[in-house]
């Protein structure tokens, strides 16, 4: 692609990809000029310098294709990292740069050319077409006001693969529209429970929420479509020919005479073998189905009855799969009756825990009532006395393990360095419950991040942390380390009553809250 194209931003699905694609294209491309080059290395020097990052191999490798106008930005990378490409995207010091669509979401630096790497991406459960709001969050980055008179928009397409049908109509008309991402936590049923003293109160609130509304007019579109395929399928089944998929019926006999050959053929196989249960089997079930065929009863169809009964039959089995579809689709609607059952199982649930009582928050409901990450096993490892047990150096790394969802392939690390075995079982217990009652799961725990974060605590550099990282991406790291920050600072506001673990969770926080972990408030 010439250089009439760039700056160009290009839209990569995959973190390696990113890389993978930088790399191939600095091995053959230099977009700066020397004077570029040496505006390059300031900048860098400036964000990771200072923090002795450069002996990282990833950093090395940021660094020198930097110094080439080309580079990539995504979640695993470094928080300075990423600094360093935003500053050097900005003043467009980056000619060629290859994200993952959160780098469309966090920042707002149009380009001349958009590009997409494919028209599909996985989304947790398998590959689906970009929607449109997708689409245009990114392409809408082409074209920079007051700079130039159009921007271009490609999208690469494997042609053996490519489905036309999948892209639909990518224009504004066609963009879906935006969708509540509303969810009933236990924090929202605790702060329910404590605002408002009666049911119908809670019943109003929960009624005016924006999903309730959508959910509401999707459930009454569905109920109608629902009618409108089950008049259909009943329609299809008084046209139903009467001998279908019955041994009257030609079809039908002609697959059972196809059968008979297949046995007969095995049969003779079987001659001379000492395979005698089979031999059994096999002439139990020709004489089951010579029973079946009488040519005398058969009903003996035209091509055109045969043509017109295939036709109304693929209709019905189609129109069958869509009302199956829509029951399934109405079944998990969150309706307003739905959200409100939710709401009180939810809330017999914290009853049963010792969270609520007589409809008042309990000691503990307040507690829970002010965390808003992992509540329910926060607030029972808090009032079991873990936290006032544990130093401050394990406390940082079970800080580390709620609620972390690792990638795919973290696998659950022993306790090695420390045994917070106790929280895990504490965990588990919760989810038990969680599945036995409520038929979900919302209590996370996932301590393969624990060794690290425990390190990290001890005083160990960044640098002598990735020695032991195997292979988990820095960025992900610093991610998981600030969470566990913002969860030790929520844990100590609600703690107020408890001077002396406060202070100690004020030096915890002091111990992870450093180097490129800071998060700068």
């Amino acid at each position: 692609m010439g250089e009439q194209y760039l700056p160009l931003l290009f839209f990569v699905f995959s973190r390696r990809g990113c890389e993978v694609h930088a790399a191939e294209l600095a091995r053959t491309h230099n977009y700066l000029t020397p004077e570029e080059v040496l505006a390059v290395r300031e900048a860098a020097e400036r964000h990771l310098w200072g923090r002795e990052l450069q002996s990282l191999s990833s950093v090395a490798q940021l660094t020198d294709i930097l110094e080439r106008g080309i580079a990539y930005h995504h979640a695993g990378l470094l928080p300075a990292c990423k600094e360093l490409v935003e500053e050097l995207f900005e003043r467009r010091l980056i000619k060629v740069l290859y994200a993952t669509e959160t780098f469309a979401v966090g920042v707002n630096f149009p380009v001349r050319t958009v590009c997409f790497d494919s028209y599909t991406k996985f989304d947790g459960r398998g590959f689906r077409p970009l929607t449109v709001g997708e689409y245009f969050q990114m392409a809408g980055r082409a074209g920079r006001r007051g700079i130039d008179e159009q921007g271009f928009v490609f999208t690469m397409v494997d042609l053996n693969f490519y489905q036309p049908g999948e892209l639909g109509d990518r224009t504004e008309d066609n963009v879906e529209p935006l969708w509540s991402q509303f969810d009933l936590t236990y924090n929202s049923v605790l702060n329910l429970t404590a605002r408002y003293k009666t049911a119908a109160q809670i019943r109003e609130v929960l009624q005016r929420n924006l999903l309730v509304y959508q959910n509401e007019r999707l459930y009454q579109d569905l109920q109608k479509e629902f009618l409108r395929v089950s008049d259909r399928i009943a329609e299809l089944n008084v046209k139903r020919c009467p001998h279908y998929r019955k041994e009257t019926c030609t079809e039908q006999v002609r697959k059972i005479r196809r059968e008979i050959d297949k046995l007969n053929q095995e049969l003779v196989q079987l001659r001379g073998k000492s395979k005698t249960r089979r031999r059994k089997q096999v002439l139990r079930r020709l004489h089951e189905l010579g029973r079946k065929v009488d040519v005398r009863a058969v009903y003996h169809c035209s091509k055109k009855e045969k043509k017109e009964c295939r036709y109304r039959e693929r209709q019905l089995r189609r129109a069958e799969r869509r009302l199956k579809e829509l029951k399934g689709s109405m079944r998990h609607i969150l309706t307003k009756e739905r959200l409100y059952s939710s709401f009180a199982a939810k809330q017999r649930f914290l009853e049963g825990l010792g969270y609520i009582e007589n409809g008042e928050l309990t000691g503990r409901g307040r507690i829970a009532a002010g965390v808003y990450v992992q509540e329910l096993l926060v607030t029972e490892l808090l009032f079991d006395g873990t936290f006032q047990e544990l130093s401050e150096d394990a406390i940082n790394a079970l800080a580390v393990c709620i609620d972390y969802e690792p990638r795919r392939d973290e696998a659950v690390r022993p306790w090695r360095l420390i045994d917070l075995s106790h929280a895990q079982e504490v965990a588990e217990e919760l989810i038990r419950l969680e599945k036995r009652v409520l038929n979900e799961q919302r209590v996370r725990f996932h301590n393969s991040l624990h060794e690290l974060a425990y390190r990290w605590s001890r005083g160990c550099s960044f640098v002598e942390l990735m020695d032991e990282a195997d292979g988990l991406a820095e960025g992900d790291i610093v991610s998981a380390f600030r969470r566990g920050i913002d969860l030790l600072r929520q844990l100590r506001r609600v703690c107020s009553d408890d001077k002396s673990l406060q202070a100690k969770l004020t030096r915890c926080i002091k111990k992870m809250d450093r180097d490129v972990v800071e998060i700068r408030l």
